[in-house]
């Protein structure tokens, strides 16, 4: 009798320890493999149709993947372009400062193709398997149309997919599927009439449509014994048919309501021939999105076939939500996606015309939220074929790093909301199957890391003569911000994070008391090349509808000005104002706190250390501006002791202050006697950042430029909380243009929109 007893305590024991390590290797996991940071990168371009001479203007926003804000720390992108074929044309290194950066890519004569992809990503995210690079196609108007001749039939020229929610069919149970049409370009097809319909009889059991993106949603009994077609009719009267796929004898499947309201419906439902094996057992639910996750338990009884949990939308994630069941094995079968939506996501600043002038016209960006706001802005002809919409910041930051497919305009269902369009965007998630995440690779994920988290570039000065006692290496750049005197005890000297720029030019000289000799250093840099490639999946041209234009071309320019990074650090201008704005401050003596030759990080991190806690704080001002160091340390990072003229340290109504001024260059070169110097052009580094220029287009009234053209790009735009920027951009002869306005703010609210604007025709002449 005891053993009787005793035999099913023992199994029960055995099934809760088991249930419970499968519980807590599954959430340890989930944890693990989503600990690391993780970098999106997005650029806004300035169009995407362009003409030969033209440049590729983008402004570049990289978010971190689990506080959905602008990434902090990350700092190298490589922007890569590659022709149809996947042959890499080119390459950019671009500083990224606090989530943001920008630059520019020159169409010359040797871009001689139609069609070219962008690609950016980082170092870093090769460690992943998940791809998060940002990839776009853009176009270049060609001078002589090619015609692209081939036969095709409706097989080639559509993809009809029909995807079980969930991921699979059950006989004899209520299933739901979601339906997605596109052609050979990728473009979702309206189904205008469609049908479900019984393969044998030919009745029909369920009607559907779809919207204008090609994708629909449809439920059905799926009896046992019948197999199904279905045919849709599209708005240019194809008709084309799919056969369904067979559905299982017995399992589970999964059935999501997600009417924007206030909860969420989630059905789990089997057959009679499923529910014996299945009385008694515990299936889990898991609400995800690679940061957090919310669980449920749902236990099947002899009375139920179908299980449903309503679940409050408070408990969800703003976003995207991934659905994952799991069997009593803690075996992932059936999952699906699903969109929270919530104002927080979201910006909307103000936009208005001030006035007009002769030549130009002045526009205002009002930010009206409680968060500073980073955004950039294209202007083009309102009548215009170059807008980019293939890919959006809407779509690559809320859906793309969940999804495997490609999202076609996606700002369609973030602008303007209403029940209607949610509504779509869930049948959108529905038609992406399961997330981009596997969880054999979840289950079975290693923690070592290969490729390095980049924080600028190193470059090693050596010199084949011993630097001797009194002698020093002196190094400068006007364009790097860059002076330092190297000891001998630092030979060869590696500079580490650093941000030169490429082409720029450093000055060497080996100083010995007042005297200065030329020397020829040897230079050696960090890799600067990222090898990229493309999938053929991602190099797709459309077949028809080639632009063509007619002897249109966009004249050289004479002359071509560049614009240095704006920093906040400026050791270019006169420093005679420490006396003024922190006069009564207590001047520090530099020479009992830091060792000659060392930056000034050290101290300054150990400083900021001191009072990281306290309820003022510190700030750093670094030549009478603000320099939140820990957020933004590269501006000092060339910083040395030998260039600071004075330290400062004090207090005001808001906060403790330390305040660093520097020499000028010149002055620095003046103090140190320096006349002669070896110059070095550095063929490495990153890119500096050009002004925008308007191009030489040869009219801005025909129907060229109206269609390909651009007014203005304005990037690196800030507008602090509850302000407002005015920014002018040109008239180019136009009546109207079109704002094309993207940008996030602290706290991640995203904003996409267009917006016409007027030009008052008696002022552009």
């Amino acid at each position: 009798m005891k053993n009787k007893i005793l035999l099913p305590f023992l199994t029960l024991s055995i099934f809760l320890i088991t249930t419970g390590n499968a519980q807590q290797k599954l959430k340890e996991s989930y944890s693990s493999y989503f600990e690391d940071t993780r970098e999106i990168p997005y650029l806004h371009l300035n169009k995407s149709v362009f003409f030969n001479g033209e440049e590729v203007w983008f402004q570049a926003y990289i978010l971190e993947q689990n506080s959905k804000k602008l990434h902090p720390t990350t700092s190298n992108l490589y922007v890569s372009i590659f022709s149809s074929k996947g042959e890499l044309k080119d390459q950019k290194l671009i500083q990224i400062k606090k989530g943001l950066g920008a630059g520019s890519i020159l169409l010359d004569s040797t871009y001689t193709e139609p069609y070219y992809f962008l690609k950016a990503s980082t170092r870093w995210m090769k460690n992943f398997k998940e791809d998060n690079a940002y990839v776009n196609r853009i176009q270049i108007v060609s001078n002589s149309k090619q015609i692209v001749s081939k036969e095709i039939n409706e097989d080639d020229f559509f993809d009809f997919q029909v995807f079980p929610e969930g991921g699979h069919f059950v006989e004899n149970t209520i299933n739901s599927a979601g339906v997605l049409i596109k052609d050979k370009n990728g473009k979702g097809q309206r189904v205008v009439s469609g049908f479900l319909k019984n393969a044998i009889s030919g009745d029909t059991i369920q009607a559907f449509t779809t919207n204008r993106f090609g994708a629909g949603k449809f439920t059905f009994l799926y009896e046992k014994g019948l197999e199904f077609t279905m045919e849709a009719e599209l708005e240019n009267g194809s008709l084309i048919t799919k056969k369904l796929k067979s559905a299982k004898v017995k399992g589970v499947n999964l059935i999501v309501k997600n009417p924007n309201t206030r909860f969420v419906e989630i059905t789990l439902a089997t057959n009679e021939a499923t529910l014996p094996e299945l009385i008694g057992k515990t299936y889990s639910i898991l609400i995800h999105n690679t940061k957090e996750f919310y669980k449920r338990e749902i236990t099947f009884s002899k009375l139920q076939k179908n299980n449903t949990l309503f679940i409050k939308n408070d408990k969800l994630f703003k976003g995207t939500n991934i659905i994952t069941i799991f069997n009593e094995n803690n075996t992932p079968i059936l999952e699906r996606m699903i969109f929270n939506h919530s104002k927080v996501l979201f910006a909307r600043p103000v936009v208005s015309k001030l006035f007009s002038s002769k030549d130009s016209t002045l526009v205002a960006i009002q930010n009206v939220s409680d968060e500073k706001a980073f955004m950039s802005a294209s202007f083009l002809p309102v009548s215009t074929l170059a807008k980019d919409s293939k890919v959006d910041i809407y779509g690559k930051f809320l859906l793309e790093p969940f999804v495997k497919g490609d999202i076609e305009n996606a700002a369609y269902y973030f602008s303007d909301v209403n029940r209607k369009k949610l509504n779509e965007l869930d049948q959108l998630l529905l038609t992406q199957g399961w997330s981009k995440y596997s969880w054999k690779d979840i289950f079975n994920a290693t923690t070592k890391k290969v490729h390095p988290f980049e924080n600028g570039i190193d470059f090693t000065i050596s010199t084949d003569k011993k630097i001797r006692k009194r002698q020093s290496l002196f190094v400068y750049s006007d364009e790097n911000r860059l002076i330092r005197q190297l000891s001998q005890q630092e030979n060869p000297f590696t500079l580490t994070n650093s941000f030169i720029k490429k082409g720029s030019d450093i000055y060497f000289g080996l100083k010995y008391g007042d005297n200065v000799l030329k020397i020829a250093p040897s230079l050696s840099y960090s890799d600067t090349k990222l090898f990229e490639t493309i999938p053929n999946l991602q190099l797709e041209v459309p077949e028809f509808n080639e632009l063509s234009i007619s002897d249109y071309k966009v004249l050289p320019r004479d002359t071509e000005q560049l614009e240095g990074f704006e920093i906040s650090t400026k050791i270019d201008k006169p420093q005679n104002i420490a006396r003024d704005q922190f006069m009564a401050f207590r001047v520090l003596n530099m020479d009992e706190l830091i060792i000659p030759g060392n930056d000034l990080r050290v101290y300054i991190e150990n400083l900021a250390r001191q009072y990281r806690n306290s309820r003022r704080g510190l700030r750093i001002i670094v030549n009478n501006e603000i320099n939140p160091i820990f957020n933004d340390p590269y501006d000092i990072e060339m910083l040395s002791l030998d260039n600071v003229r004075e330290m400062r340290f004090g207090n005001d109504e808001r906060s403790r202050i330390l305040a660093i001024y520097t020499y000028t260059p010149q002055e620095m070169l003046k103090l140190n006697r320096i006349t002669s110097l070896t110059k070095v052009k550095i063929p490495v580094g990153f890119e500096s950042v050009k002004e925008y220029y308007e191009p030489n287009y040869q009219s801005y009234l025909d129907k060229n430029f109206r269609n390909y053209g651009a007014v203005s790009w304005k990037h690196s735009l800030t507008v602090n909380a509850n302000s407002k920027l005015n920014i002018s951009i040109p008239n180019s002869y136009q009546e109207e243009v079109l704002m094309i306005l993207e940008g996030i703010t602290e706290n991640g609210g995203l904003m996409h929109f267009s917006i016409p604007i007027k030009i008052d025709k008696k002022k552009n002449p």
